[in-house]
């Protein structure tokens, strides 16, 4: 049904305040009625809002009231107490203290995995304690994402690599209320996915160019390797598909047997998209980071037949806000917050910029985020 456009205004999103009534239905993609018109807009029904319009929305014409704040500028004074904007990640405590807590644990895993592979007894328990005692040092587990951010590349590549998958697994199990068990099995799975490499060259495994064929075929081949390590050990029988199974994609194009679907282990469906997003993340000694908001923006269009689709979606959105009230650098160089996220567009956020101005970056086209600071 069209609105009355006597009695309806047409209101962009970012101007959208609570008590304004919607002068029509609210429709998802598929024309299914999400809100029904002269529903009551609050903090609630905001958000069904954000993922479900496009750019504006109608509103009854009696219901604007003008000394209303904004659901836009509620969030930015809300975000402006939550963080102390003004002191960098580097400098604070928390920040101090995880580096403190991660720095020798890429080190420490070398070893554990060069006395597995020389057939030594692996202990669930010790190794869960890499990412547990490290996750015990943050005041809010999802910390970890930022923090990870502002670490510095290391000469421990695999190892770091396997550190890090493990603490967006243990994250992403918190995320889905995974029970103690089901956490650290998980987290476990994480720490050793790649620990087939240490049965691959190291040339091949640390090498800093590109790949012949050749060479990428053989490191295809640590999946099995590493399952073949962990074949004999007292541990769930997920944690040995783990190493196996995530390189596996949905459509069955993965490897290293091209199954599709549920038959990938639970384990490795999630852990492929930790790996993913880490390696595209973290700084190594020869390139810099990708923006976490152009991972997203990758993830969200090239991820179909890929990953799987529930547990891509928990990732992203969890990932998203985690980087609400991030400080970070615009693509022409202005530096802001990230405010508000975009539920319908998680890869452009709101940023108020430092000059007080508010910036869409679902709207303004010509702009992005350029890196976290």
């Amino acid at each position: 049904m069209q609105p009355d456009q006597k009695s309806a205004r047409r209101i962009a999103m970012e101007n959208l305040k609570p008590g304004m009534v919607l002068a029509r239905d609210l429709l998802d993609p598929d024309k299914n009625v999400v809100l029904p018109r002269h529903t009551a807009l609050n903090k609630d029904n905001f958000n069904l809002i954000m993922l479900n319009a496009n750019q504006y929305v109608y509103i009854l014409e009696d219901s604007i009231q003008a000394d209303r704040p904004s659901f836009l500028a509620l969030e930015v004074d809300a975000a402006e107490h939550i963080i102390p904007a003004d002191i960098p990640v580097q400098e604070r405590e928390t920040f101090k203290s995880f580096t403190a807590a991660y720095v020798t644990k890429p080190a420490e895993l070398a070893k554990e995995f060069k006395r597995i592979s020389e057939g030594g007894r692996i202990n669930q328990d010790t190794l869960y304690n890499y990412a547990d005692s490290i996750m015990g040092k943050l005041k809010t587990k999802s910390d970890i994402l930022v923090y990870m951010n502002h670490m510095k590349a290391t000469d421990e590549h695999v190892h770091t690599h396997s550190v890090n998958v493990a603490l967006l697994a243990n994250l992403f199990g918190i995320w889905i209320n995974a029970d103690s068990k089901e956490l650290e099995a998980l987290t476990v799975s994480a720490l050793l996915h790649d620990i087939g490499m240490t049965q691959i060259d190291s040339q091949i495994v640390n090498k800093q160019g590109s790949l012949t064929r050749e060479e990428h075929e053989t490191l295809k081949k640590h999946t099995t390797l590493g399952y073949r390590l962990l074949d004999g050990a007292d541990m769930p029988n997920e944690v040995k598909l783990a190493a196996l199974g995530h390189h596996e994609k949905m459509n069955g194009g993965g490897y290293p047997l091209g199954i599709k679907g549920d038959r990938i282990s639970k384990f490795s469906r999630i852990i492929h998209i930790c790996d993913v997003y880490e390696a595209m993340t973290a700084e190594r000694s020869y390139r810099t980071r990708i923006c976490p908001f152009d991972v997203i923006k990758t993830f969200e269009r090239g991820s179909y037949g890929v990953f799987d689709t529930e547990a891509l979606l928990i990732f992203l959105q969890n990932i998203a806000y985690t980087y609400l009230n991030s400080r970070v650098q615009l693509s022409n160089g202005a530096l802001g917050q990230v405010v508000f996220i975009n539920n319908h567009n998680l890869s452009c956020p709101i940023i108020k910029t430092d000059d007080g101005r508010i910036i869409d970056l679902h709207t303004t086209k010509d702009l992005k985020v350029m890196q976290l600071v």
